[in-house]
């Protein structure tokens, strides 16, 4: 069972996943790989209007196209783990390659906000450096989850409950976490910029 997903988006995936895989408990008999690949494929996007407003300023109108054209190569749909391995190993393997996608997906937003640069305006520069530093502070996190899910040595499916179970601890306090386009088009300096732009939208 296969759906793609925007990397903005994992996080809710995969804490759905660890809460799903937990609640199933040893006596499931391979149902718990089930909820937890159905856990994983329902993705809680953040809910934003996006009716354009009836003015916004030209200058930031333009930075957020800007913005949003170069974020895009980072924001491309993503496969979720595969929770019915044909062995824990197997499994194991799948959430190294999920996690490891993310990261580098995230590295190409991080990119993409330096090269773009700051947006105009000092509120708007504060909002653009808080929605940047959180998309940072969550990709050092993904990073250490790669480290930590690969040194694991996933033998049977208990294993396998148990390492999603962690992850799901870790990624707990970024549950709600919408992208960094989501954050910024929340923020009262940039907001009608980002969410009157087609390309931003699309990114929502």
């Amino acid at each position: 069972m296969k759906h793609p997903m925007r990397s903005s988006f994992v996080v809710v995936a995969l804490v759905g996943a660890a809460t799903g895989l937990a609640a199933c408990g040893d006596d499931d008999k391979g149902g718990g790989a089930t909820a937890t690949a159905t856990a994983v494929a329902e993705v809680q996007q953040t809910s934003i209007p996006t009716t354009p407003p009836a003015k916004v300023d030209p200058k930031k109108a333009s930075w957020a196209s800007k913005f949003c054209v170069a974020l895009a190569p980072g924001n491309k749909d993503i496969t979720p783990p595969n929770m019915q391995g044909t062995s824990p190993a197997d499994t194991q393997a799948s959430i190294v390659t999920f996690f490891t996608t993310v990261s580098d997906q995230q590295q190409l937003q991080l990119k993409a906000i330096d090269q773009v640069g700051a947006p105009p305006g000092s509120r708007a520069k504060r909002d653009w450096r808080k929605a940047d530093g959180r998309l940072e502070d969550i990709n050092k996190t993904i990073e250490g989850l790669v480290t930590d899910v690969k040194a694991q040595d996933a033998k049977t499916p208990e294993d396998v409950q148990k390492l999603v179970t962690q992850l799901g601890k870790t990624l707990k306090e970024f549950g709600t976490y919408g992208g960094v386009v989501a954050d910024l088009a929340s923020s009262k300096s940039l907001g009608d910029a980002i969410k009157a732009d087609p390309g931003c939208k699309s990114l929502l």
